[in-house]
């Protein structure tokens, strides 16, 4: 089975026309079972209170699709961003784009509403995250009477199978007792599927929001350095130190940025969050625009 993790920033209406609604923290989750390939659509709500769902949005998926109903300022934030990250955007038909994405290197598509899912269905994302080890991270965790402690998440990279030990951030070693995808029992999940868990070796009450399973535990980090790339609409940012809010997964904390040389940093945060070398990270201010640096690559 194939699976697709679809970032729709701005796309409610779409999401509720394309699938079923799931889960809600900070992200709502909303599902498309299918055939041949699980879809899930990942909608920021409470933007105004809870922005950093919209990088978290854009930084689990494989795609990303933006009504072009309203062009307004979140629009543009998420245009950038995306050409920032490499990520594959599908615009709707309803306004064009092009003097928007002038000068910007996105990979892009425009697709009339009736087009939008059969686009998904065919869709293949690229490649990256079969190879590399397991990585699962982790937006809600909770007990289920019958069944034990569960765990709601993504994998992001490698496959995770049933009676496979993985490890929480913590150390602790964790049995996965049963796996879940779209509400079917499955024995294996690969990168780009949004699976539930059934675990044995931790409670639920261990897991925070933005933790992770993993071949290696992955430790929670606090002060590291990082390669930094910026948004070109906001050059002024470039060389300042500065508070803002790092965005990692379905991590996010306070930061403070500080120069060192060139595009390099060092990096602070107000509570440690799960990072490793490949994590990506997108910087947010209150000033416009708000996303306005991602991380290249980080020292930890």
């Amino acid at each position: 089975m194939e699976n697709l993790i679809v970032a729709m920033p701005n796309g409610i209406r779409l999401a509720e026309m394309l699938g079923k609604k799931g889960s809600e923290n900070g992200l709502a989750f909303y599902n498309r079972r299918g055939d041949t390939k699980n879809i899930v659509m990942l909608v920021p709500h409470s933007i105004e209170e809870k922005y950093y769902a919209v990088p978290q949005s854009l930084i689990l998926s494989d795609l990303v699709v933006l009504d072009t109903s309203s062009l307004d300022a979140v629009f543009g934030d998420v245009v950038v961003a995306c050409s920032m990250l490499g990520k594959p955007v599908v615009f709707t038909d309803a306004n064009p784009v092009d003097r928007i994405i002038d000068g910007l290197d996105i990979v892009h598509y425009v697709k009339s509403e009736s087009e939008l899912l059969q686009f998904m269905l065919d869709f293949k994302p690229a490649g990256g995250g079969e190879n590399q080890g397991v990585k699962v991270v982790i937006d809600r965790a909770f007990p289920v009477k019958g069944v034990g402690d569960v765990a709601l998440g993504i994998v992001r990279s490698g496959t995770v199978k049933v009676h496979d030990v993985l490890m929480h951030n913590s150390g602790k070693q964790v049995t996965i007792r049963h796996l879940q995808s779209q509400d079917v029992d499955i024995e294996s999940a690969s990168a780009g599927t949004r699976i539930g868990i059934a675990m044995k070796g931790i409670e639920s009450s261990e897991i925070k929001k933005g933790d992770t399973l993993s071949q290696k535990a992955i430790a929670y980090v606090k002060d590291f350095e990082a390669e930094l790339q910026f948004n070109k609409f906001a050059a002024s940012a470039r060389g300042a130190k500065m508070h803002c809010e790092a965005v990692s997964d379905f991590s996010d904390a306070e930061a403070m940025i500080e120069p060192l040389d060139g595009d390099r940093y060092k990096v602070s945060l107000a509570k440690a969050i799960p990072l490793d070398a490949l994590s990506r990270l997108v910087f947010v201010r209150e000033e416009k625009p708000r996303m306005f640096a991602i991380s290249a690559a980080l020292r930890i």
